[in-house]
């Protein structure tokens, strides 16, 4: 194989790597791009879209937390649980709330 089939076979390799970080940063892309819309006055955006991208936003986020679980040295030891945790964040005050 010459260095050009190495080149291409290293870049689907790096490509596979990332795609998971990719989709998160998209993911994220695309939820802070409707909260700007929603910050917009007179600008009313459909319940289920908002929900899409946060569902969307939880699914990518948990895999890349699944990701750090399954390898590296320490791995991620925390229970992590993405859309509970929006969920909580939005609880007016959540932060003087005792259990939390």
């Amino acid at each position: 194989m010459g260095s050009k089939g190495t080149y291409a076979e290293m870049n689907n390799l790096h490509m596979s790597a990332m795609k998971p970080l990719c989709e998160l940063i998209e993911a994220n892309l695309n939820f802070h791009n409707l909260e700007i819309m929603i910050a917009k006055p007179n600008n009313q955006i459909p319940v289920f879209r908002l929900q899409a991208l946060e569902e969307k936003f939880c699914q990518k986020l948990t895999g890349v937390c699944e990701i750090f679980k399954d390898y590296g040295d320490d791995g991620l030891v925390e229970h992590f649980n993405i859309k509970q945790m929006l969920h909580i964040l939005k609880i007016e005050d959540w932060e003087s709330v005792k259990p939390f």
